[in-house]
């Protein structure tokens, strides 16, 4: 997920917190849902010149903070539930 500010919201049956806030969009074109090698990491070349938006896509412009988080599925005490990621902010220059 992206978002262009942060904020901190439990998510309903997850066990994590929502971190990016404002015009959240999800990554979900071919090739962007990702499945984690066995060690649990995966990766994302993010295009930035077509980043998801609540309203399509746009291009990052220089100067504003640019907001990222996964969320996956986890287990916990044997039972599946989703979880995620801690955000991370990326300054666009």
């Amino acid at each position: 997920m992206t978002g262009n500010a942060t904020q901190s919201t439990p998510i309903p049956n997850s066990i994590g917190r929502l971190c990016v806030g404002g015009d959240v969009a999800r990554f979900v074109l071919p090739g962007q849902i990702q499945v984690s090698d066995v060690t649990g990491a995966m990766s994302l070349n993010v295009d930035l010149g077509s980043l998801p938006s609540g309203t399509g896509f746009s291009s990052a412009i220089p100067g504003p903070v640019q907001y990222f988080q996964a969320w996956h599925r986890d287990l916990t005490g044997g039972a599946q539930t989703s979880n995620l990621t801690e955000g991370v902010a990326v300054l666009i220059y």
